[in-house]
């Protein structure tokens, strides 16, 4: 093997070494901005979902405040005047139902009994004071509630407040938003897929009292039944057990499922008393941002590539110029000096560094032998 061969192998691997060495880094750097990036993204979402509720809260707390400040409506309700209240309020339910979707409007009167269901007056009377914590506390108390609650009918996000006249406490009237349909608007606004889960126990005493109120799917895992999903066969593939494990805030896990990978957030769901019923649970899909790290990852293979072989060259050929091809041209010099030609000179002008001092020496080299040839002739 040349010389020249040996330096270019040594070269090859020691600059094979170092951009192997930073491509490592590069794709290390990528997969931690791709870890923090998904952390990110279920962090938006949690953000999303937390401040979407209070909203809603506020907006079904809003509307029953407002309903409850009409005198008519306290006049009517006061009378238990069904059909007036019906047509008061049942053209601006259907204006809150076109913007918000699916909403209930109720009045009850203490300690829960229902008086009217404005979306549906045939609902027979029916008292609540069993199943709907909520309203006894609003009629009792005399202080208004909001939040979510599990009824026979299912969950919703409940706003209820009294209604009073001059005479004192009359009742409550409820405005609640449905809670699947909540799901649905949050599943597209935050690109994820949502499940809610409720404890075992508080659905079967739920549905203990009301019949109308069915899940989705039958299943329970870690004691929480799956009662509404905007995506069940995804739900049911990726939720696990350790996703409604116990816990005092956000929990986040990974799972991959038909070779994509998804984040899972869990989120604890408090009903208006501030006691945890369950888990809202987002699911993200990771697809678009592995396969964008991938994008990156041979985009970043290729450059680091096209800067080996720049690199390679331009050290062969700096290295060919000022090293490999002087010595070669001294090597075919110092064959003629050895065949007899003391005649050429060895010197490279302008040569004054190491190279040029090898020539130097073998000029010099070059004029004995001139000098002991002529003697020799002499």
């Amino acid at each position: 093997m040349s010389l020249r061969q040996r330096v270019l192998l040594l070269t090859g691997v020691i600059l094979a070494a170092v951009f192997a060495l930073i491509f490592t880094l590069i794709v290390i750097a990528q997969r931690n901005a791709l870890v923090n990036t998904k952390a990110r993204e279920l962090a938006n979402v949690s953000g999303i979902v937390m401040s979407s509720l209070k909203d809603r809260e506020m907006i079904s707390a809003g509307s029953a405040e407002i309903i409850a400040d009409q005198q008519w409506v306290a006049a009517a309700f006061r009378a238990g005047d069904r059909d007036a209240l019906q047509r008061g309020l049942f053209p601006m339910l259907e204006r809150i139902n076109a913007i918000y979707g699916k909403s209930i409007l109720h009045f009850y009167t203490p300690p829960a009994q229902s008086l009217l269901f404005v979306e549906n007056p045939a609902v027979p009377i029916t008292d609540f004071r069993d199943t709907r914590p909520m309203l006894v506390a609003a009629n009792v108390r005399g202080v208004a509630q909001r939040g979510l609650e599990l009824g026979p009918v299912g969950l919703a996000i409940r706003g209820v407040t009294p209604v009073k006249d001059d005479a004192g406490m009359i009742g409550v009237v409820e405005y609640s938003s449905d809670y699947q349909e909540f799901l649905r608007q949050l599943s597209a606004l935050t690109n994820t897929r949502m499940a809610a889960f409720i404890r075992d126990d508080l659905w079967n005493n739920a549905r203990k009292h009301g019949q109308q109120f069915t899940p989705e799917r039958d299943q329970v895992i870690e004691g929480h039944r799956a009662v509404y999903s905007t995506d069940w066969p995804l739900t049911s593939a990726v939720i696990a057990a350790d996703d409604l494990e116990p816990t005092r805030g956000n929990r986040t896990n990974a799972r991959t499922r038909d070779g994509i990978d998804y984040g899972v957030l869990s989120m604890p769901l408090t009903d208006f008393s501030g006691q945890q019923i369950g888990y809202l649970v987002a699911i993200r899909s990771f697809a678009e941002l592995d396969a964008a790290f991938v994008d990156s990852v041979r985009l970043g293979f290729m450059r680091v590539m096209l800067g080996f072989i720049l690199c390679f060259g331009a050290v062969a050929m700096i290295f060919s110029s000022l090293l490999l091809l002087p010595l070669n041209m001294l090597l075919e010099k110092l064959r003629a000096l050895a065949s007899g030609d003391t005649d050429t000179s060895l010197l490279i002008p302008g040569r004054t560094d190491e190279v040029g001092a090898l020539f130097q020496i073998a000029e010099t080299l070059r004029l004995r032998m001139g000098k002991d040839t002529a003697k020799e002739r002499q």
